[in-house]
């Protein structure tokens, strides 16, 4: 079993630590999360410090690692069995799309100059808030506080 990885388990240990730095960025990921979920405007400082941090970690900890996990895989590919070097190979490129694709996807939300409604609270608060008066139209009713009772009971939440 032993020979299946590679010759050297202290070196398959280093690459293993190495792989952990990648979870440092998400300590940002998840503030950010907390932050969209209890309504934090997006202009605010400690989000926009926050944002700040999240792009600079995930390009260190995320981009910079997950390449150079790649590259240590393509350079020990002698040292490794097929096995291993095809599956790891398919995992570092799935990974790093979807880091590359979460990238963009939080560059677009965090730093676009379009203006962007609230996603945590429904449109008919926005309007209650302006002073219009929110009324579901499929049954009818209005809540006490404006919002229309399907919306009260709805299961959507946005995690932009």
């Amino acid at each position: 079993m032993r020979n299946l990885l590679i010759s050297n388990d202290s070196c398959v240990f280093r690459y293993g630590v190495v792989s952990l730095f990648v979870e440092v960025n998400s300590i940002f990921l998840h503030i950010r999360q907390l932050y969209i979920i209890m309504g934090v405007d997006k202009t605010e400082v400690k989000y926009r410090i926050c944002s700040m941090l999240n792009v600079g970690t995930f390009a260190i900890f995320r981009i910079a690692v997950l390449g150079w996990m790649t590259r240590w895989i393509v350079s020990h590919k002698d040292d490794l069995s097929l096995p291993v070097y095809t599956l790891g190979s398919v995992v570092l490129a799935i990974i790093m799309l979807m880091s590359i694709v979460l990238f963009c996807r939080i560059c677009i939300v965090d730093f676009s100059k379009k203006k962007q409604r609230n996603h945590n609270v429904p449109q008919d608060a926005n309007l209650k808030r302006k002073g219009c008066e929110a009324k579901d139209v499929a049954t009818n009713s209005i809540s006490s506080n404006g919002i229309p009772a399907a919306t009260l009971y709805s299961n959507n939440v946005h995690l932009d």
